[in-house]
């Protein structure tokens, strides 16, 4: 603001409120020129013939009261900033008045010299902006409409009052169409928004809108800023698509990751099990069997022997064959080896197993076998292995008899065969573990069973799942692809 003298024009009644703004300005007499007048009349009179810079105005005169002292004074002096003067009780009053074009306000009871003076500064600043704005109305019109942007401005009451070339293609519609018509969208001040605008084809476009103030004809106004932003959503749309893909991706890659990790430590394990139940089984062997040969030895030397002798040897006989069992599935568990092919028939494999099992007579054996099951290259005596150790499970986890139901059949490209019974079930704490060598929940188990199905159906290329509730069951469900002739090489 220029360095020079601001008049003011005082509008108030009270000679005490008065007063107090003359001492306060008159630290600055050099600076402020203060008229004073108690009524509207003769302010009026003022402004018609001196030229003021600001009006303090108190709303509660002799000849005009309440707010539309504030409309009369603004009506004959709009381009002149008003400062109004109110009461604690009336400060809702001030706000109106803001809201209608005054400048500021002060409540009586608190202004203070520091508060008066910038007051008075920022409202002639603020008069004078406006006056700017008015003047280069033409200026900015021009500048509008070119502007890429839809632009228009809408009134108070949300009437379009302008709107520039570029709106035309948003809105699909002559501005002549546009002007005098309803906006039709919430006008929010200094906020971002989004609204769609649909055409008279049925396309929607995604419009930005950005709201600010102004003046239009001596008018308060609106002016929306529209940007078409259709493409820049669909985009972030696209990106957001693909960001979700990538990211299911990547967790997808590292929950392989994770199971490969836990595979290759399985393997490892493995073939550190292997070697310790090699060397283990082959130095138990040779000692059993010549426990073995004598007890055989001293049977035959005394067949009329003592019976509490033949007793006691009849169970060191017995013990023999568990541990002979015990170091053959150790051996077996180390000279897991790739599968000898052969064409053979997967039901009939089955049928065989079960002839050399002894089931008890306390449980039911069904079969459920597809009669129209092809050939496929198999290694027998390895998926033999397979079907007894889980037979024998499924024995063992019904110690007071149930059923066993053995499932066989082709979907798509692959066999399917099914391993149920009614046994006690697999708590669900050990469903990451029963495939892990030498874990078994069985007091005379070691552990090694599951570890060699699993390790055998894999060298068929093939998977073995399970599915159990305690208390109810087991199934265990394996999956071979079906090979044919070449389908899968044999390895050295």
């Amino acid at each position: 603001m220029e360095d020079r003298l601001i008049r003011i024009l005082l509008v108030e009644d009270n000679p005490g409120d008065a007063r107090l703004i003359k001492e306060l300005l008159s630290v600055d007499e050099d600076f402020f020129q203060l008229t004073h007048k108690t009524n509207l009349s003769e302010a009026f009179k003022i402004l018609a013939n001196s030229d003021i810079d600001v009006i303090i105005l108190d709303l509660t005169l002799p000849d005009s009261y309440g707010f539309e002292t504030f409309k009369k004074t603004y009506n004959y002096a709009p381009n002149i900033p008003i400062i109004i003067l109110t009461a604690l009780d009336d400060e809702k009053l001030g706000f109106r008045a803001l809201k209608e074009g005054a400048q500021d306000y002060l409540i009586k009871e608190n202004f203070i010299e520091y508060l008066l003076k910038p007051t008075l500064i920022r409202s002639i600043e603020r008069k004078q902006l406006e006056h700017r704005l008015r003047q280069s109305e033409d200026k900015f019109r021009t500048l509008i409409e070119k502007n890429s942007d839809g632009v228009v401005v809408v009134d108070k009451n949300g009437v379009v009052l302008f709107a520039n070339p570029a709106s035309e293609s948003l809105f699909d519609r002559n501005r002549e169409n546009l002007i005098g018509e309803l906006f039709g969208f919430p006008v929010v001040v200094g906020e971002n928004t989004e609204i769609n605008v649909v055409s008279r084809k049925g396309e929607t476009k995604i419009v930005e809108m950005r709201v600010v103030k102004t003046g239009w004809k001596g008018e308060r106004a609106c002016i929306a800023s529209l940007r078409d932003i259709t493409e820049r959503k669909n985009m972030e749309v696209a990106l957001r698509l693909l960001n979700e893909e990538l990211e299911t991706k990547i967790e997808e890659r590292t929950k392989e990751l994770k199971e490969a990790q836990k595979e290759l430590i399985r393997k490892e394990k493995l073939a550190a099990v292997g070697k310790l139940a090699g060397s283990v089984g082959h130095e138990l062997r040779n000692p059993l069997g010549v426990i073995s040969n004598s007890i055989y030895f001293i049977n035959m030397r005394f067949k009329n022997g003592d019976k509490k002798v033949r007793k006691h040897l009849n169970i060191l006989q017995r013990e023999v064959e568990k541990s002979n069992r015990i170091l053959k599935d150790l051996l077996d568990f180390a000279r897991v080896s790739s599968p000898i092919l052969e064409m053979r028939d997967i039901n009939s494999l089955i049928k065989a197993t079960l002839s050399n099992i002894n089931v008890p007579a306390s449980i039911i054996i069904e079969l459920d076998l597809d009669s129209k099951l092809p050939k496929c290259l198999i290694d027998p005596i390895k998926l033999q292995q397979v079907f007894q150790n889980l037979i024998t499970n499924s024995i063992q986890a019904m110690p007071k008899g149930g059923i066993i139901v053995i499932k066989t059949k082709k979907i798509d490209n692959m066999i399917e065969l099914y391993f149920e019974d009614t046994g006690v079930g697999i708590p669900e704490e050990n469903y990451q573990k029963i495939f892990e060598p030498l874990f078994s929940t069985k007091a005379k188990g070691i552990g090694l069973g599951l570890p060699i199905v699993k390790d055998i159906i894999e060298l068929h290329k093939g998977t073995i799942e399970f599915e159990s509730k305690v208390g109810v069951g087991t199934t265990f469900i394996i999956k071979l692809p079906n090979m044919i002739e070449g389908g899968l090489k044999n390895k050295s």
